[in-house]
């Protein structure tokens, strides 16, 4: 790392490994953790914990984030197209700095209850759309012919008991497999889910 240059020449002893430690988090904003240690007479040892993006968000321009909401400054040619992409925001928010959090931790929320149900492997989400947040709806994509056309189904959650309501999705979706393709919504806001076409 480029920026440790300056403990070059210094005495092991005398470097206090925490304030480098936050000096590192500081100047590269892309990891998350970071751990040194002494390693006698003359080494240190740094661990490190890169963040991973887990959706897109777009804004005026596309971004990466986190799990923790942490934007990462990663080249268009490393971009991921299986992220889910947070949609909805453009027009309320010119940038990342005046995000409510709110609306984020909606659809982290929402990300990361998804990945711990079943059909998540199978369903990917597509996008997150924050618009409303009491009408928050995902979009998931179904093989709705044993072939590769692939239809979207828009999932209505809304913003409260997002853990709940995609229990219920995963069992939803397990029961009705074989009549996807009839299905274009699904409205997870009732204590019984609503389907339909339209």
């Amino acid at each position: 790392m480029e920026g440790l240059r300056y403990l070059l020449g210094e005495n092991l002893l005398s470097i206090d490994l925490k304030n480098v430690e936050k000096r590192i988090l500081f100047d590269y904003p892309e990891l998350e953790k970071i751990r040194i240690s002494r390693t006698f007479p003359d080494t240190l040892t740094i661990d490190i914990k890169a963040r991973m993006p887990i959706a897109k968000l777009r804004l005026r321009k596309p971004y990466f984030i986190d799990s923790d909401g942490a934007i990462l400054d990663l080249p268009l040619e490393e971009q991921n197209n299986d992220l889910p992409e947070i949609i909805g925001l453009e027009n309320k928010i010119l940038n990342y700095h005046n995000i409510k959090r709110g609306y984020l931790n909606i659809a982290l929320t929402l990300i990361r209850e998804y990945s711990k149900i079943k059909i998540s492997k199978e369903y990917k989400i597509e996008n997150i759309n924050l618009a409303d947040p009491t009408q928050t709806f995902f979009t998931i994509r179904v093989d709705s012919s044993g072939l590769d056309d692939k239809e979207a189904i828009k999932v209505i959650i809304g913003k409260e008991d997002i853990a709940e309501r995609l229990k219920i999705l995963s069992i939803l979706l397990s029961k009705i497999k074989s009549n996807l393709s009839n299905i274009k919504y699904i409205d997870l806001r009732f204590k019984d889910p609503v389907t339909g076409k339209n």
